[in-house]
């Protein structure tokens, strides 16, 4: 299990199988799409990861005040461990980020 702040050098890179959200609180919702994260990244031979911010994406934009959070970013972190998700990158939730164009990304499927 690793935890990175940002995204680390390239060498320590391992393909994976990655959710992208908020995830806080880390509900049933949330925690049906790590179940489905887990078993493809086992199925495919992946790590299974997930990409989350900090700040919320809401308090870096201002709009309406501050987030009210479900829980810590430590209790977000400790929660998505013990779904079983091996690798947490949180990326810090900024101006670059925010200017940062949408592109698709297609991995062929094996099968």
């Amino acid at each position: 299990m690793h935890v990175f702040r940002g995204l680390p050098h390239p060498l320590l890179r391992r393909p994976s199988a990655i959710a992208i959200g908020n995830f806080d609180g880390v509900h049933l919702g949330h925690q049906a799409l790590l179940e489905y994260v887990k078993a493809s990244a086992l199925e495919r031979g992946l790590v299974p990861s997930v990409v989350t911010f900090e700040p919320h994406p809401k308090d870096f934009f201002g709009r309406g005040g501050e987030v009210a959070r479900i829980s810590t970013l430590y209790d977000k972190v400790l929660h998505l461990l013990q779904a079983g998700i091996e690798r947490i990158y949180i990326l810090p939730f900024n101006a670059k980020l925010a200017r940062m164009k949408y592109r698709r990304l297609c991995v062929p499927n094996p099968d």
